[in-house]
Order: C-alpha cells, then structure tokens, then sequence
C-alpha cells in the first residue's frame, strides 16, 4: 500500500481554473473559424431572403395596421424603408426592423419592376394598406454562383402576401 500512496502523490489533475481557460481558448478558436465553414453560398441566400421576407411582412402589416403605407427602397446591395410625414413626402422609417440593412457583399438584390433615381439602380415598392393587383419579385443572387432565392409580394385574400420562391440554380 505504501507504493501505490507515493505513486499518486506524483500524479497531478487538471485544476477548475486550467480546464476553463483551455475551454475559453476553443471557443475563440471556434468563433473565429465557424463564421468561414458555417454558412454555404447557398445558406447565406437563404438567410437573406429569410429575414427579407419577414421583414416586408411586417411592413405589410404596418401599412395595414397604420392606414399609410410603407415604401421598400432597395439598391443593388442594401436596403431600407419610407414613411410620409405629414406633408406626404417620403421620410426614412428607422424604427425597429424597418432600420437600412446593407446585404453581405456577395449577395446583391434585383427587382422585377425597376425605377431608376439619379442614375442610379434604385427600386421602389410600395406596400399599400390595401393589397394592390400586382405581383413584385425580389431575386437575392450570389455573386460568384448561379444560386438565388425570389421573395415574392403579391395581393392576398387579406392584404399583402409575402413568399420565398425556389429557384433551382446551379
């Protein structure tokens, strides 16, 4: 029994202190390289035309909620929503969700009904409090794929109604 005493009091543990600081160093680690493994080109369309999709919804919903409606701006890499003031003119609408919302450089937007404003793409949607007659789609591309996702608005039995449309691409 002596021996086996003295053979364990030579062993030595992990202590709490150097268990939580090899965790803490994982985790780091992870976070630096799971941003670069964690989405395909095809996850980041989808996450995109996602929150765009609930985005618009519940822009919809205001417009109809409010009695004024709400206008979607987009450019060809970001985007952000309008209210009239009081003189009708178009004012930013910065609350919330409805806040500008710059895309992630690989993915641009496109709109099947274009205006352009300053020489520049521009597209305007706006989404009245009484659904209209017209169907718009939104394509949300990559750049360096064929991949993409619509976002469709369109008229529905109880005003706007807002989907994602599967593309099957590349």
């Amino acid at each position: 029994m002596a021996g086996r005493e003295g053979s364990q009091a030579g062993w030595r543990g992990f202590t709490l202190i150097e268990i939580l600081v090899v965790i803490v160093i994982m985790a780091v680690i992870a976070g630096i390289v799971a941003p670069r493994f964690g989405f395909s080109e095809r996850g980041d369309v989808d996450v995109e035309a996602r929150r765009l999709a609930r985005i618009l919804q519940l822009a919809a919903d205001e417009a109809a909620l409010s009695g004024s409606p709400i206008r979607w701006v987009a450019g060809s890499h970001d985007y952000w929503f309008e209210k009239r003031d009081e003189k009708k003119r178009w004012q930013p609408f910065d609350e919330g969700p409805f806040r500008e919302r710059k895309m992630p450089p690989e993915l641009f937007l496109e709109v099947s009904e274009q205006q352009v404003r300053h020489d520049e793409k521009i597209w305007h949607v706006v989404l009245s409090p009484v659904a209209g007659e017209h169907i718009t789609e939104i394509h949300i591309r990559h750049a360096s794929s064929e991949r993409e996702r619509i976002v469709r608005i369109r008229p529905g039995a109880l005003g706007w109604k807002i989907d994602m449309v599967p593309v099957h691409a590349g």
